[in-house]
């Protein structure tokens, strides 16, 4: 997980942000899809998310609004990670935000309510091979911050590894 890709500058006229800037860590990072989502319940869980092999996607997920507790999962089967997690708050109040790597399950619990956070994707959305893992799978042992208070019926359905 990378920290900090998108750049912000405020003044007395008010806010300007850049949401992308062809840089080092993003050499090989085309933008195909740019995606918002807003939460509106503190404790809500989206994810765990991912697309199957081998539709695997790089993602900048940043925080532009409330906070969360951003959870990326290494997937790869054959990675020493594998199974592994990395966690981050993002605060949108410093539009925090963090590259997740291809081959990583990704997901997050509000912090605030109406948070919201923008997604650029470098890969092309197939509904078919789009999958999930179970939020409270005990091979994960994710310490959420907060009691879940509300998750998709989608997410609710995915299954532990």
């Amino acid at each position: 997980m990378k920290s900090n890709v998108i750049k912000k500058i405020s003044n007395k006229r008010g806010l300007f942000i850049k949401f992308f800037e062809k840089i080092k860590i993003l050499k090989n990072f085309e933008i195909n899809q740019v995606c918002l989502s807003e939460t509106k319940k503190r404790g809500t869980i989206r994810g765990l998310h991912f697309q199957k092999y081998p539709f695997y996607d790089d993602k900048i997920v940043t925080c532009i609004k409330g906070k969360i507790f951003d959870v990326c999962v290494d997937i790869r089967k054959n990675s020493p990670n594998y199974l592994k997690c990395k966690y981050k708050i993002l605060n949108g109040k410093k539009f925090d935000s963090v590259l997740i790597k291809k081959g990583f399950a990704h997901g997050f619990q509000t912090l605030e309510d109406d948070s919201i956070i923008v997604y650029c994707i470098n890969g092309i959305y197939k509904k078919k091979k789009q999958s999930g893992i179970l939020w409270n799978d005990p091979k994960l042992n994710i310490q959420w911050p907060l009691k879940l208070t509300n998750i998709s019926v989608k997410d609710k359905k995915f299954k532990f590894l």
